[in-house]
């Protein structure tokens, strides 16, 4: 910056370090990307194109959550290896097949919409498990037999296909996964996603730069400008977030994805009433499909 004189890109950008403050310590404190904050600013105030957002996702979640990453490992703050293991090779298979095949596929509207009301769906079952006296957690996840290796493997997939779309997803599937089906606790889930979300994002922003090459100058002023903020605020969220209780973990994740999925509506506005329907389902059937995986896992455990 000093050696190319680039501060002038603070007087027509100050907007996005200012919007990533938010982001940056979400990303450190939560399984959801900086994404869930920055994409309702990023498309309605600054009209920014969603290509563009997910770039810079890429680009700035690289700094931010490895930042947020090497203060985990420092300070040894509890994580899940093996599923950061498993996960993150399932992820690096979604992200590629994503980018070469579903980018020009899938309609983007539809596909938000779909994820967003699917998160949401989480958010009311993890409220539901999380405030209930009878939920028993763990520290640590034996993933003993081979289909809960192979269960961690498809769900790093699945998340690597929506990291793909739009940014990050693979760290909120698998938190979904490890909270629900396996009873982790969300202190350790949390910063088991960040450094997870920080392999996939790392990769994915070298893909795009190197291999797609759809990486474009001014998202690199975008990115320029919001480095500063993220390798402070990231890592800043991580250590903060250690100190919340198990339940402030889960409220303060539920909160986000709320914010995420009203945001995701008042931009996207589902007007059709196929739209509105999908939303609706794809809520109801999200729940099920939760609440099935949570009680699948409390008869393994009475078994």
């Amino acid at each position: 910056m000093v050696t190319n004189k680039l501060f002038h890109i603070y007087y027509e950008f100050w907007t996005i370090p200012l919007i990533m403050i938010l982001g940056s310590f979400v990303a450190g404190a939560s399984a959801e990307g900086g994404g869930a904050i920055a994409f309702p600013f990023f498309t309605l105030l600054l009209n920014i194109e969603p290509a563009s957002a997910r770039n810079f996702a890429f680009a700035i979640q690289s700094i931010g959550m490895t930042s947020a990453s090497l203060l985990i490992i420092g300070k040894k703050i509890p994580i899940e290896k093996k599923i950061i293991m498993y996960s993150s090779i399932g992820s690096l298979i979604g992200l590629t097949l994503g980018t070469f095949f579903l980018l020009d596929i899938l309609p983007q509207k539809e596909t938000k919409l779909f994820f967003v009301s699917f998160w949401l769906s989480f958010a009311l079952v993890l409220a539901f498990t999380t405030f209930r006296n009878s939920k028993c957690v763990h520290t640590n996840v034996n993933l003993d037999h081979i289909h809960d290796k192979l269960c961690v493997l498809i769900f790093g997939i699945i998340g690597g296909l929506i990291t793909s779309l739009f940014g990050n997803g693979v760290d909120i599937i698998t938190f979904c996964l490890v909270t629900l089906r396996f009873n982790l606790c969300e202190k350790v889930a949390t910063p088991t996603s960040v450094i997870l979300m920080t392999i996939t994002t790392i990769f994915g922003f070298l893909l795009h730069l190197l291999i797609v090459k759809d990486f474009k100058n001014e998202e690199f002023i975008y990115w320029l400008s919001a480095i500063p903020i993220v390798v402070i605020f990231a890592p800043l969220g991580a250590y903060i977030i250690k100190f919340f209780s198990r339940e402030l973990v889960a409220v303060f994740l539920i909160s986000i994805i709320v914010i995420q999925f009203i945001g995701g509506v008042f931009i996207l506005r589902p007007l059709s009433i196929y739209q509105l329907t999908m939303c609706l389902s794809t809520i109801v059937l999200g729940c099920l499909f939760f609440i099935i995986m949570h009680k699948k896992h409390k008869r393994k455990l009475h078994n």
